[in-house]
């Protein structure tokens, strides 16, 4: 059973360290990112600039010039080749190096963008009230998701790209089936319009933050509520154990899922708000950017099991948990040990099974990008 969240800030030698800080444009930091491979960040900007901050000190920092006006968010693709912004200049811009090529079809600011997991599909929301999915290999519209009746601030894929969650000032969040693009649940908002949607990494929560940071569990249906501030962005570690929040009372919030309570705060841009937030995708460092221009790296906690990223780590239960949990419930009869011991050894072997589909899934999703990249360079050598 889930438990409301509370908030225990456990100061100490394993806190998260400040390991650089970059000054950013002149205006409010609207979205952050490390790169796949930890060799830069991206930065973006209400004052219309895209930068990829090299965190190598000899190398130069990338400016990507483009948008006319505020870039509401931006992401890089799963292995890091391609980056995808959004504006309030009604764009999507889609980036290869510093050109990038523009997608027009929303007729209104576009609020957020967002990969699927292989790089092959691109989701975008809009203050036009709808979500649109786009083939990226063809910078065509392929599917949108209709029903929003306001402002749709974010969207985001499911890790497995199956399905869509969505929602924004008509404060109701939806979730979408990917493939017939029809609405299959909604969630009804708490009075105030939704500006931020994260989902787990194991695809059994959403995490949404407005006025206050809620927890919507899919399997159960419950709800986690906290941070009474407006959340301004949000960021799950990839174990799934942790979620990491930005507000603007300034606060930076590390949420333990498990104990239900905050482990650290951080105020990491001082006297104004923190404005974006993310994890690297090792889990080992996270960026936070504000109002005050500033973009921080940090290194996560050298708490046990923090920075440790494995399979055993992710929220769902082993097959050996279910397992024990079955012969818990029968303990009243009599199992010969012989019987224990084969179900062990079974048990065992289908734990590492399920580990090896999960690592095959991961490096399919790299690899079909990798495929994706040489088959578009080699039809533009074939044009030539």
């Amino acid at each position: 059973m889930m438990v409301n969240l509370t908030q225990t800030t456990k100061p100490g030698p394993t806190d998260p360290q400040l390991k650089r800080t970059f000054r950013g444009p002149k205006s409010s930091i609207t979205a952050v990112e490390i790169h796949p491979s930890q060799r830069s960040l991206l930065c973006a900007s209400e004052d219309s600039s895209l930068t990829l901050y090299n965190f190598n000190p000899s190398q130069k920092h990338i400016s990507l010039q483009g948008h006319t006006m505020s870039i509401t968010d931006a992401c890089f693709s799963p292995i890091g080749i391609y980056i995808a912004s959004s504006s309030l200049d009604k764009t999507i811009r889609y980036w290869q190096n510093e050109t990038s090529l523009i997608l027009r079809h929303h007729t209104s600011a576009v609020r957020s963008v967002n990969f699927s997991c292989d790089g092959q599909l691109l989701l975008s929301s809009s203050d036009d009230t709808t979500v649109k999915m786009w083939h990226t290999s063809e910078r065509k519209v392929v599917g949108q998701f209709l029903g929003h009746e306001n402002w749709v601030r974010d969207a985001r894929f499911s890790p497995d790209a199956r399905f869509v969650v969505s929602g924004g000032n008509d404060k109701i969040l939806k979730l979408w089936d990917t493939e017939s693009q029809e609405k299959i649940a909604e969630f009804p908002g708490q009075g105030s319009a939704i500006r931020v949607i994260r989902y787990s990494p194991d695809g059994s929560c959403i995490a949404v933050g407005d006025k206050k940071l809620r927890i919507f569990d899919l399997r159960s249906k419950q709800v986690l509520q906290s941070h009474d501030l407006h959340v301004s962005s949000l960021s799950f570690h990839p174990s799934g154990n942790y979620l990491l929040s930005s507000g603007n009372d300034g606060a930076l919030r590390i949420w333990d899922l498990r104990q239900g309570s905050s482990v650290y705060t951080l105020f990491a841009h001082k006297d104004t708000a923190t404005t974006a937030v993310n994890f690297s995708k090792d889990g080992n460092y996270f960026a936070s950017g504000g109002k005050d221009c500033l973009v921080n790296v940090w290194k996560t906690s050298s708490a046990p099991g923090f920075g440790e990223i494995t399979l055993e780590s992710e929220r769902v239960e082993s097959t050996r948990e279910c397992v024990e949990k079955n012969l818990e419930k029968e303990s009243d009869s009599k199992v010969p040990k012989e019987v224990t011991s084969t179900i062990d050894k079974i048990v065992d072997q289908l734990d590492v099974v399920t580990k090896t589909i999960l690592l095959l899934e991961q490096r399919v999703c790299k690899f079909e990008e990798h495929i994706s990249f040489l088959d578009e360079h080699t039809r533009g050598l074939d044009s030539n």
